[in-house]
């Protein structure tokens, strides 16, 4: 890149929106203009960038196919496995293997994100979710039988033993399997710029190990490197100003070097702008990673700190997370009855948390609810006596303030409990490289980056504002092998490279 050419930014990607933005060059990595040659080289078929899920299924999935593979993971082994290692374990698939099914999970995915996600990737997960979650037990993975993820038509595989328990053994099995054939992993190991060879192909990565700079060559290079949550000048930059300060859920090393770097070969990047394009949720912050009580949401009552309602519950964790941003003091109670409390998704969210060591509040009475979630007692009396009068046997509450269009329950049976203190949290973010249904890299006109590929939290941009619980999780695993076996594909003849480009 010249020193004459700004790097991506707000203006840059907001500009034809007429959307105005401060202008100012955003995130340029001195390396990426002062790195020397490596000091060495190595030759490989397929390099992956990540060690998360995305990064897990294509390197084995490589493998399998017959590719010399090496991963590069900027962090150490024990910090390895980005944000997939903090997940919840769940993967969205269809209910069955039927026309029927595959139908109704594409409608609920394409409905989640109305006329901004990308059909052409929930296709993928629709055709293949299910085969490639066998793929995963095939190789040794531990799933739980999967459960309806209400009020959605499609299910949950989750990974074993239990929710936010499971990932860090799902990628340990799959990452010992890629090993045992002879796969390699780098640790420690910071991918900086992408070199490119003289007929403008992507021909490795040039980058930062133990033993100084290496220029890792291959055929094709695969950047799985996640998102940029962990990145404040970015979500400062691209999402909004106060951003920067709400609590990261996931990696803080996730910062966005995948983006950066495939910007630098001229990718196209989409999805950045405004806060469509991050995953926010209400969690406890005293675990801010697994503190999550998605699956419980749709049938509690949420209330912020006037002891009023601000939110259909039944729009999912994202919806409700993005909703609390703009609540009093940022803090508010996901509240729920004795009987409520017997319903088997609340039961799993109550589990989790006494799993986790996180105390559930519980009341006699919802004066008393209202003395321990800090909101007013008469507000709290007044919000739950006109929602439970809107509740109807169809569990809807169409006429509540805001409606509830499915899972209301009344809030009327002592004990009563609440999830609560419950604070907005950045766990991902949606926008990233663009890419085809192939997992090429594309430039903003639609053409494909010779020999590279892009798959995860950080391309495809398959999500817009919102998305079903499992989607990220069925993303990655299902590009991730479509990756693999596209790259693995990659047969060239290898010029000279020329040098890194800057």
């Amino acid at each position: 890149m010249s020193k004459g050419t700004r790097r991506v930014s707000r203006r840059n990607v907001l500009g034809g929106l007429g959307v105005g933005a401060t202008s100012f060059s955003v995130m340029k990595p001195a390396s990426a203009q002062l790195l020397p040659p490596g000091r060495r080289s190595e030759q490989h078929d397929v390099i992956v960038i990540g060690t998360g899920m995305a990064g897990t299924a294509t390197s084995l999935q490589a493998k399998q196919n017959g590719a010399d593979v090496i991963v590069l993971e900027k962090m150490p082994e024990s910090s390895s496995g980005g944000n997939s290692r903090l997940a919840g374990g769940f993967f969205a698939i269809p209910s069955a293997d039927t026309a029927e099914a595959k139908q109704q999970f594409l409608e609920d995915f394409i409905a989640k994100s109305p006329g901004h996600g990308n059909p052409a990737i929930y296709r993928l997960i629709m055709d293949h979710g299910r085969e490639d979650v066998a793929w995963m037990q095939q190789n040794g993975v531990k799933l739980l039988p999967p459960i309806r993820d209400e009020p959605y038509r499609l299910d949950n595989a989750l990974a074993a033993p239990a929710a936010y328990a499971g990932m860090p053994d799902l990628l340990g099995t799959l990452r010992q399997r890629f090993t045992t054939v002879g796969g390699k992993v780098a640790y420690d190991t910071k991918a900086k710029q992408l070199i490119m060879d003289n007929r403008g192909r992507v021909s490795g990565v040039r980058a930062v190990g133990p033993d100084g700079v290496v220029d890792y060559l291959a055929n094709a290079v695969v950047i799985a490197a996640g998102g940029y949550g962990g990145n404040k000048l970015l979500l400062e930059e691209f999402v909004s100003p106060n951003t920067d300060g709400m609590i990261v859920r996931g990696r803080t090393w996730a910062t966005g070097d995948g983006l950066l770097m495939a910007q630098e070969a001229g990718a196209g990047l989409a999805n950045m702008a405004g806060l469509t394009s991050i995953h926010v949720a209400a969690i406890s912050p005293r675990e801010v990673s697994a503190g999550n009580p998605a699956v419980a949401l749709p049938y509690c009552v949420g209330i912020n700190s006037d002891g009023k309602r601000y939110v259909d519950e039944s729009r999912g964790y994202v919806a409700h997370g993005k909703a609390a941003l703009n609540q009093p003091g940022q803090k508010v109670a996901l509240i729920f009855d004795a009987d409520t409390s017997k319903l088997p998704n609340v039961a799993f969210s109550v589990t989790l948390f006494h799993r986790l060591g996180i105390p559930i509040v519980e009341a006699n009475s919802l004066d008393e609810l209202a003395g321990k979630i800090n909101c007013p007692s008469a507000a709290l009396a007044e919000t739950v006596k006109v929602f439970n009068v809107a509740v109807q046997q169809d569990h809807k509450a169409l006429g509540a303030n805001p409606p509830k269009a499915l899972l209301a329950y009344k809030v009327q049976t002592a004990p009563f409990y609440a999830f609560y203190p419950l604070v907005p949290g950045i766990a991902l973010t949606f926008g990233g490289i663009t890419t085809n249904t192939n997992a090429q890299a594309l430039e903003p006109d639609g053409r494909v980056i010779p020999g590279l590929y892009a798959v995860g939290e950080g391309a495809g941009t398959p999500y817009y504002d919102d998305y079903i619980s499992g989607g990220s999780l069925s993303n990655c695993l299902v590009m991730g092998r479509i990756a693999g076996r596209q790259a693995a594909a990659e047969k060239t003849t290898q010029l000279n490279p020329a040098p890194a480009h800057n």
